[in-house]
């Protein structure tokens, strides 16, 4: 259950990062949108 609840939170984070990443109309922040959610998605 507590695993199946993590899953969940990754792909949260993963859409909300998408559509933020989407919605920016500057490249820099985009790309540092990415690299946080990707580096707070990555296993420890």
């Amino acid at each position: 259950m507590l695993a199946e609840a993590a899953d969940r939170a990754r792909v949260a984070a993963t859409v909300g990062t998408l559509v933020l990443a989407r919605a920016v109309d500057e490249p820099a922040l985009t790309d540092r949108l990415c690299a946080a959610a990707i580096k707070y998605l990555s296993p420890r």
